[in-house]
C-alpha cells in the first residue's frame, strides 16, 4: 500500500539517501523516489552526489538520473 505523501519526508531521505547512505533509494516509497532525486539535485553540490555514489550509497543510473535533473549548474 502506497504511503501518504508528507513532503517534509523528502529532505530527511534525501539527506538519508546522499549524505550519510542510512537509506538507498529502492527501499523508499515510490511515492518519494522522484522528489528525493529531485531535491538532491536542486540542493546539494555536484562533489556531493558524486561522494555519494562513490561510497555506494548510490547507483550510476540513480546518479545519472539525479544529474539530468541539476537545473541550477
Amino acid at each position: 500500500m502506497a504511503q501518504t505523501f508528507k513532503p517534509y519526508m523528502v529532505s530527511f531521505y534525501s539527506n538519508a539517501v546522499y549524505l550519510n547512505g542510512s537509506r538507498q533509494l529502492p527501499e523508499l516509497d515510490p511515492v518519494y523516489q522522484q522528489p528525493v532525486m529531485q531535491f538532491a539535485a536542486d540542493n546539494y553540490t555536484e562533489s556531493l552526489i558524486d561522494n555519494s555514489l562513490m561510497q555506494g550509497w548510490i547507483t550510476q543510473e540513480e546518479y545519472n538520473a539525479t544529474m539530468e535533473k541539476r537545473t541550477n549548474v
